[in-house]
């Protein structure tokens, strides 16, 4: 017998509020290399690649 797990979008966080968003705001560079294998300067590669995609502010 198979059983299926899932999430709701009741229980998802907020983009805004993702520990994601956290680590990238405030967290250090060794932190964030640490838990992405991105340096900071994924930023300047973000806004190469802004223009294809929609991409929010990260406090919209």
């Amino acid at each position: 017998m198979r059983s299926q797990h899932y999430l709701t979008v009741e229980c998802l966080d907020k983009p805004t509020e993702s520990a994601w968003m956290a680590l990238y705001l405030s967290g250090t560079n060794k932190n964030f290399l640490n838990a992405t294998g991105l340096t900071r300067s994924f930023s300047r590669l973000l806004h190469r690649v802004a223009h294809f995609y929609d991409i929010l502010h990260p406090s919209s």
